[in-house]
């Protein structure tokens, strides 16, 4: 009886054996994942729209398979077993291997990303966070030394209740958009904000109290600029209650109240004093006559 002649693996074999250890063949020729393909590719192109991100039906799904298969990638390719078997292998088996690893770990990082954007962004207003996602930034900064000046400011909008129950809630919204769309753009040179009520908004930034305030002073005149632009009227006049006159449309301002510190070298541990002054700040700057900024400077203690 002869003895039977083991044939060698073809490359495209030698390549499946190893994908295998990648990525679930089934999942990856699934509908599920060419559908988080496809998301992730809109996301990355910022085609997935400018209004609040709500989860496709399958979402969760392909969530918890991409993180199972992740896992198990990451795993193998920290093996030295697996490392030193695909060494061996010739360049185009060793490229359709990295190809398959790198487009599962992009596709689970941004449906990572977008699942965070979800839990941190606004739902009404997506150009700002919200509470949960700027507590989790500030604490992250907070936490870190650093020898830069530090800044917080809350912000309230003037009178805003005033342009809802004339105007209508229409004409509320809209404002409100219009001052998170270029608060955004603007404030990225220095920090990040959030929306931490219905017309009240809170920043940091990495510059001093004094610094805080001139942006935010020069910020407001924009802001007012832009409520008072023809093209700003006109959508006033399309959106505002038919019975409210545009005679008396007045742009509203806001208030804004300051606290900061020049450094710190240490972690905070009192943080809670320079919210406390940042809200003290501000209700005096209502009290005083609204539409101003005040500044009250805070010496932290590690």
């Amino acid at each position: 009886m002869k003895p039977r002649i083991r044939k060698r693996a073809t490359p495209k074999v030698r390549a499946d054996r190893l994908v295998r250890q990648v990525i679930d063949p089934k999942f990856e020729h699934s509908k599920l994942y060419k559908s988080a393909e496809r998301y992730a590719e809109k996301a990355r192109e910022g085609r997935l729209g400018r209004s609040p991100i709500s989860r496709p039906f399958w979402f969760n799904r392909v969530e918890d398979a991409l993180v199972r298969n992740e896992q198990r990638a990451i795993a193998n390719f920290r093996s030295p077993e697996f490392r030193e078997n695909l060494l061996n292998q010739p360049q185009q088996v060793m490229n359709r291997v990295i190809s398959r690893y790198r487009k599962l770990r992009l596709v689970s990082g941004q449906l990572r990303k977008i699942a965070r954007s979800e839990r941190t962004q606004h739902p009404l207003t997506p150009a700002s966070m919200n509470r949960t996602g700027f507590d989790e930034q500030v604490g992250e900064v907070l936490r870190r030394p650093n020898r830069k000046p530090l800044s917080l400011a809350v912000i309230d909008l003037d009178f805003f209740g005033s342009v809802n129950k004339v105007f209508g809630n229409a004409v509320g919204n809209r404002v409100l958009e219009v001052f998170t769309e270029s608060f955004k753009d603007a404030v990225l040179k220095i920090g990040f904000h959030a929306r931490t009520g219905g017309d009240e908004f809170q920043v940091l930034g990495r510059v001093s109290p004094r610094q805080m305030k001139f942006f935010l002073d020069r910020f407001r005149e924009q802001f007012v600029h832009a409520l008072k632009s023809p093209s700003f009227l006109r959508e006033v006049r399309k959106l505002k209650d038919p019975k409210a006159k545009m005679s008396e449309w007045k742009p509203p301002s806001f208030t804004a109240g300051v606290a900061g510190t020049k450094s710190h070298t240490r972690k905070i541990q009192n943080a809670g004093l320079l919210f406390r002054r940042m809200d003290a700040a501000m209700q005096l700057g209502k009290r005083q006559g609204r539409e101003r900024t005040l500044v009250i400077a805070t010496r932290l203690a590690a």
